[in-house]
């Protein structure tokens, strides 16, 4: 194994500034909206936003793929916490494109991190936090902002407000310090295409199911050349057609209200249900799209539009997924998560109940008949005997 290297992370109140091998990040602590009505001020629950610079792409390549931690310190948690333990970045075409978050939980609610310190690492092979968990001697720390956000999404059968997500969540996991290449080397891996284009969209309380379909919609659209509505139309017509509401989208009303959609705007997406990540994979490989369907621990769901999957040699994965993490806002927004997902497809907050499929199928044309008359050949005529 290479020598871990320092990276240390300047960050501004929101455009972060980094030196060296440096991980743009910042953190967001949540104010978590409840469907009963009120809000956690300074919830337990926050994530880390991360965007790669030309010199993590680097060491990427040279790796052929690396780990990202991240640790934080402050007044409000004994520390420092590895809030964010091996995230995996496979060497792939979309490195200069990456920009996610990674949601944990720490602490207690009800305390701001102020007086924050944050550090990021990259590895080549994932990190032992058994000797660093503590110490972090390895890190080098700079103080951060913390940026301070409502926090609602989600209304597939109810919304993150119905979770005990902040109960509940720890630390964000990847893979484990024992693991090795055997584990983590990716077997397949689904990604949107980049000549797509994927809208922002203002979601309503609880309308994660229209809204993701409607970014699906827009995004093969634009593959296709096909002129359509605009997404946040798309989106107001599709909450009408599965019946949403402000405590969201019965599951079961999804995919028929979207064939309802498509079938009066004469679309040629044709949708079904899969708990195949394969399919999944090649459906986003293939031009198409992917909605993944989450049911939160403790109650609630959410549906989001899938840009990117990697499915690892141990039978895990990882998915990033976008959506507006801040419903009800009046800001249209496309926050990106990744979650690491077990091969039972279960993960830290929640478990993958399965994926929405989605290709555009434009009819076949019919070929024009064409005559099949045997040409005229002329017949020779008898020559008289004298």
């Amino acid at each position: 194994m290479k020598p871990l290297i320092p990276v240390l992370i300047l960050l501004g109140l929101i455009i972060p500034v980094s030196l060296g091998y440096g991980v743009d990040a910042y953190v967001v602590q949540f104010d978590w909206v409840l469907s009963a009505g009120g809000k956690i001020v300074n919830s337990r629950v926050g994530e880390a936003r991360f965007t790669v610079t030309p010199g993590d792409i680097k060491y990427i390549q040279e790796n052929n793929g690396a780990f990202i931690n991240m640790a934080i310190d402050c007044d409000a948690v004994p520390g420092p916490i590895w809030i964010v333990q091996n995230m995996y970045v496979p060497n792939d075409d979309t490195l200069p494109e990456i920009q996610t978050g990674a949601m944990f939980g720490m602490g207690s609610s009800g305390n701001s991190w102020e007086n924050a310190f944050i550090s990021v690492i990259l590895s080549d092979e994932p990190f032992d936090f058994g000797s660093h968990l503590s110490s972090c001697t390895c890190t080098l720390f700079s103080a951060t902002s913390i940026i301070h956000e409502d926090y609602l999404t989600g209304g597939m059968d109810g919304g993150s407000g119905d979770s005990s997500i902040p109960a509940v969540i720890t630390v964000w996991k990847g893979f484990d310090a024992d693991a090795d290449a055997t584990d983590w080397t990716p077997v397949s891996i689904g990604i949107v295409s980049s000549e797509g284009s994927i809208p922002a969209i203002d979601e309503g309380p609880n309308e994660c199911a229209p809204a993701a379909i409607a970014r699906s919609i827009a995004y093969m659209a634009s593959l296709n050349d096909e002129p359509v509505d605009s997404p946040q139309d798309i989106k107001d017509d599709l909450a009408d057609e599965m019946g949403t509401t402000s405590s969201g989208t019965q599951k079961n009303n999804i995919i028929p209200g979207k064939n309802d959609y498509t079938d009066s705007e004469d679309l040629p997406v044709d949708s079904s249900e899969s708990t195949n990540i394969d399919t999944a994979i090649n459906t986003l490989n293939n031009g198409g799209d992917v909605e993944i369907m989450i049911s939160w621990t403790g109650g609630g769901g959410h549906a989001a539009m899938v840009v990117k999957i990697v499915k690892y040699a141990d039978g895990s994965a990882s998915i990033t997924f976008v959506d507006d993490a801040s419903q009800g806002n009046n800001q249209a927004n496309n926050d990106s998560h990744t979650i690491h997902v077990n091969p039972d497809g279960s993960f830290e907050h929640g478990e993958i109940i399965g994926f929405i499929i989605e290709s555009w199928n434009p009819p076949t044309p019919t070929p024009t008949s064409t005559s099949t008359s045997t040409p005229f050949v002329p017949t020779a005529t008898p020559t008289p005997t004298p």
